[in-house]
């Protein structure tokens, strides 16, 4: 990968972004920035390189980077630090495994470009992906009298994917050459050149890859770029101009998700809002695995046993309920149950917490007496019946086997992650707003409140 930047405070999460998409090797190109210490973080990284330079439109650094590095990859992305490429459809495959599996007989795919937007933010998010998850409704014109902020209804600007066999030299926003050149969105034949004429909402829905353009940030990055960015200045925009294509029309976290790298575990018992949160965070886009017909929490015991990671060999069993994929891809776990052998979370969140640093623990409860009887009444009795059978006890002597349970457990697991604040949260899921969940995980992935919906 080729990349331009000058003085952009997320060039961190850029570079590790990429690097979890497949990326070997990501050469950053800087622009004169004022602030070489936003590099401190990714030059003693051993695939990335940083190559300081000045006025790298007008020199043509980053023609002159491809013609000497071009030999060593077979595919290269040129893309600014600010554009963020995305599976979309196979949103659990990286770029590198979409560009393998679905363009290997081609020569350049063409990935056009999904304006962001800054949802009017004044200061610099903490962290860009989590936190600026609002862009243009591209069914909507948006006209503008500025070149650079015109409209882009009829056509909106590409990058490429492309064989660096096949093409000689680069520009801004193709290669140089003569090859087959297909489209993104539904893999048709397309022209070499800077354009995808006529995206629309349905289209980017279908897309195989997207091309997130993060231009608009903040008004604090805006004046910024207003005073130490050539172009800008040479052209005399102001801060009102910049925010005169500032679109925030339709939520979206697709590279928000997209580069969530760390787990969360759901760690409260069944018949406590497993089912609403499950459906919460699958339809956000993170891929979720809730109960599997006791498959997850069998998985889990069968490595506890083995001395392995706990989603070590794991995959979905129901399709219709969960995400389909390796459990050590998922992203979410939740009714970690197996009702049989009296297994819960309550048998695992410590190796869960130790196998997958950086996790995040939710620990969803509600009122004792609610749950007892619901759990009598699920599967029309089922979980009733199993464990009184594995207790080899009446059913008033189970509830109160289950009550000690829960009371032990819930105290258990509040002790073990004291002063953890940022590990685990204590969701009621009868009391709590869904909003907890969300600030929880706000500095981590950005997530619509809208689509929880609380499943009595």
């Amino acid at each position: 990968m080729i990349t331009r930047c000058r003085d952009e405070f997320f060039i961190l999460e850029f570079v590790n972004y990429y690097i979890s998409q497949g990326v070997d090797h990501i050469y950053i190109i800087d622009d004169d920035s004022k602030d070489k210490g936003i590099y401190k973080s990714v030059e003693g990284l051993s695939d990335v390189t940083v190559i300081y330079d000045s006025n790298v439109i007008k020199n043509n650094s980053a023609s002159k980077l491809y013609k000497k590095i071009r030999k060593s990859f077979d595919w290269i992305i040129y893309v600014d630090v600010d554009e963020f490429i995305s599976t979309n459809k196979m949103s659990h495959k990286t770029i590198v495994e979409e560009v393998v599996d679905s363009y290997s007989s081609f020569d350049c795919v063409k990935v056009p470009w999904v304006m962001m937007s800054s949802n009017g933010r004044e200061l610099d998010p903490k962290k860009l992906l989590a936190e600026n998850l609002w862009r243009w409704n591209h069914d909507k014109k948006h006209p503008n009298h500025i070149h650079k902020f015109r409209c882009r209804f009829d056509e909106i600007e590409v990058k490429c994917i492309f064989k660096t066999a096949v093409f000689h030299d680069i520009s801004d926003h193709h290669p140089i050459g003569e090859g087959e050149v297909v489209d993104s969105i539904n893999g048709s034949d397309s022209s070499l050149s800077p354009f995808y004429c006529g995206l629309t909402e349905k289209k980017i829905s279908s897309a195989s890859l997207l091309c997130f353009h993060y231009r608009i940030i903040s008004k604090e990055n805006n004046l910024r770029k207003l005073s130490e960015n050539y172009w800008y200045i040479k052209h005399g925009y102001t801060e009102k101009d910049l925010a005169s294509s500032d679109y925030a029309e339709i939520f979206d976290n697709t590279v928000s998700v997209k580069g969530y790298r760390n787990k969360i575990f759901i760690i409260g018992f069944n018949r406590c809002g497993t089912r609403s949160l499950h459906y919460f965070f699958k339809n956000n886009g993170l891929r979720s695995i809730h109960w599997d017909s006791d498959n997850l929490a069998k998985t889990m015991e069968k490595n506890l046993i083995s001395g392995l990671p706990l989603l070590r060999g794991g995959r979905t069993v129901n399709s219709k309920v969960n995400s389909v994929c390796e459990y050590e891809d998922a992203q979410v776990f939740s009714d970690i149950t197996w009702h049989k052998e009296n297994k819960d979370a309550k048998d695992y969140y410590r190796q869960l917490d130790f196998c997958y640093p950086g996790s995040k623990f939710i620990l969803n409860v509600r009122d004792v007496n609610g749950w007892i009887k619901s759990r009598k009444k699920h599967s029309n009795g089922l979980i009733l019946k199993e464990l009184k059978e594995y207790h080899s006890c009446s059913e008033g002597e189970l509830e109160i086997i289950w009550r000690n349970m829960w009371e032990r457990s819930v105290n258990e697991m509040i002790e073990y992650f004291k002063g953890r604040d940022k590990d685990l949260l204590v969701f009621d899921i009868e009391n709590d707003n869904i909003m907890e969940v969300v600030d929880f995980l706000g500095e981590e992935v950005g997530l619509d409140p809208l689509l929880y919906d609380y499943v009595k």
